[in-house]
């Protein structure tokens, strides 16, 4: 009867790891497509909402692992009219497929003219394979 229990033990305990593998692979990945968020391929309709709006979501699911976590502009051709800044940049991968296109901004302020770009911050110097 002993060897039955301790057969059923290893049974369970075989089943637990295994399921714990599953749900930890599987339920980490997320991507943060930006037409889910509002933008738009027209080349036409800012894209800075919609991507702060991406980098919101995706920035809660972040596993500490970048390629887990990714933030998509696929293809088109998108218009950023705002200034976007991503202050905490770990744990997330940047996918651009499409082409942004970044409109000058011509108001003044103070001597200096204002343009809009995509900032990261806070991210080390080795985790950015290239910069905007």
């Amino acid at each position: 009867m002993q060897t039955a229990t301790t057969y059923h033990h290893q049974k369970l305990l075989i089943l637990c790891v295994w399921f714990c593998f599953i749900s930890v692979t599987f339920a980490a990945k997320k991507t943060c497509n930006v037409l889910d968020y509002g933008a738009k391929a027209d080349n036409q309709t800012d894209i800075g909402p919609p991507l702060l709006k991406a980098y919101a979501d995706c920035l809660k699911a972040t596993t500490g692992r970048p390629e887990d976590t990714i933030i998509l502009v696929p293809q088109g051709d998108f218009s950023l009219k705002t200034n976007v800044l991503f202050r905490k940049g770990r744990g997330l991968t940047l996918t651009f497929n499409g082409q942004i296109h970044v409109a000058f901004n011509r108001r003044v302020s103070g001597k200096k003219k204002k343009r809009n770009s995509i900032l990261v911050n806070n991210v080390p110097d080795d985790d950015c394979n290239s910069i905007l």
